[in-house]
C-alpha cells in the first residue's frame, strides 16, 4: 500500500537500537516524497542501515519556523512528507509541532473559516450530501444569526430546527451514481479530518471515467469533483506521483476551499450527537 498524495506522517523512531524500528515506520520513510528530520546524519545512519533512499532535510528548534513555510508548500503541491526525530515520536517535545499545527485541515476555533466552509457545503454539496447529525439552528454557534441562516444556507428545510439533509432522493441517485452518496456527518466520523481535507484536495481529471474525474486517495471514486471552478483542474500521474496544473481556480489558495469545508463538516459532526430514531 502506496502513501496519498499531500499527506503528513509522524513517523517514531527507535530509542537506542536501530532494529527496534518498525515496517511500518520504513514503508513510510521509503515512500515519502521528503523527510524531514532533527538531525540528517542521525536519520541516515537509520535510512542507510535498511536501505532506504529518502530526500531528507533538516528540522529542529533553531531552523523550524522558517522550514514550516517550505513544508508547507511541499504538502500544497501533493508531495507527502514524513516528521522524524533522532529517537521517539516528533511534536511531544521535540520538533514538529509547529508543521502539525500549521498542517491542521481543521481549526474548530476559526470562525470565519467554519462560516465559509458552511456556506461552501450548502451551495456545492447540499444537492447530494447531508449532514443530518446537525440541525440548521445549530449554526447559530458560528456566530451567524437565525435570519442569516434562512436566508443564506437554509435551502431543504422550512425551520431552523429541521436536520440538514439532502434535497437528493436516495434511490434515484443510486441509479445515477452505482452507490447513494453517503451522509458526511457519517463519512466524516468513519474517516478522520485530515482524509477529509486530503480527499477534497486530490480529484484529477481522468477521461477514463464517466463523470471525467477521478481522487488520488479514492481511485475511482463515483463523486464527480463539485468543487473544480474554485480550486481549477489538475492532472495527476499515479507512477510518479506528479501533479500538473491544467486550469487554475477562481479561488486562491487552491486549498482554501478544501480546508474550509473540512472544518464545517468536521465540526458539525463533533458539534451535535447523532439524532434520535423516529418512533
Amino acid at each position: 500500500m502506496s502513501v496519498s498524495p499531500a499527506q503528513l506522517f509522524l513517523v517514531a523512531t527507535p530509542i537506542g537500537n536501530l532494529e527496534d524500528v518498525t515496517h511500518r515506520a520504513l514503508r513510510v520513510l521509503a515512500e515519502v516524497d521528503i523527510v524531514a528530520a532533527e538531525d540528517t546524519r542521525h536519520t541516515r545512519r537509520l535510512l542507510e542501515r535498511y536501505g532506504v533512499a529518502a530526500r531528507l532535510v533538516s528540522l529542529f528548534e533553531h531552523n523550524e519556523r522558517a522550514r514550516v513555510s517550505k513544508l508547507l508548500a511541499e504538502l500544497k503541491a501533493g508531495r507527502s512528507v514524513a516528521v522524524v526525530t533522532d529517537a521517539g515520536s516528533p511534536a511531544v517535545s521535540d520538533p514538529g509541532y509547529p508543521l502539525v499545527r500549521a498542517a491542521a485541515p481543521h481549526d474548530p476555533h476559526d470562525l470565519i473559516s467554519l462560516q465559509a466552509g458552511a456556506r461552501t457545503f450548502v451551495n456545492y454539496c447540499l444537492g447530494c450530501h447531508g449532514l443530518e447529525s446537525m440541525r440548521y439552528g445549530k449554526l447559530t454557534d458560528l456566530g451567524l444569526t437565525e435570519a442569516q441562516i434562512k436566508d443564506y444556507l437554509m435551502f431543504t428545510a422550512d425551520k431552523v430546527g429541521e436536520p440538514i439533509r439532502t434535497v437528493m432522493p436516495r434511490k434515484e441517485s443510486k441509479s445515477w451514481f452505482g452507490v447513494a452518496p453517503p451522509d458526511l456527518s457519517l463519512a466524516a466520523r468513519a474517516r478522520s479530518a485530515d482524509w477529509l481535507y486530503t480527499y477534497l484536495r486530490t480529484f484529477y481529471r481522468d477521461a477514463k471515467t464517466v463523470t471525467g474525474w477521478n481522487n488520488a486517495v479514492f481511485e475511482n471514486v463515483a463523486m464527480p469533483h463539485a468543487l473544480w471552478t474554485l480550486q481549477g483542474e489538475r492532472a495527476y500521474d499515479r507512477e510518479s506521483g506528479k501533479w500538473t496544473e491544467i486550469a487554475k481556480g477562481i479561488q486562491s489558495p487552491a486549498d482554501m476551499t478544501p480546508r474550509c469545508a473540512t472544518s464545517s463538516i468536521s465540526w458539525c459532526t463533533s458539534a451535535s450527537p447523532p439524532l434520535p430514531a423516529a418512533r
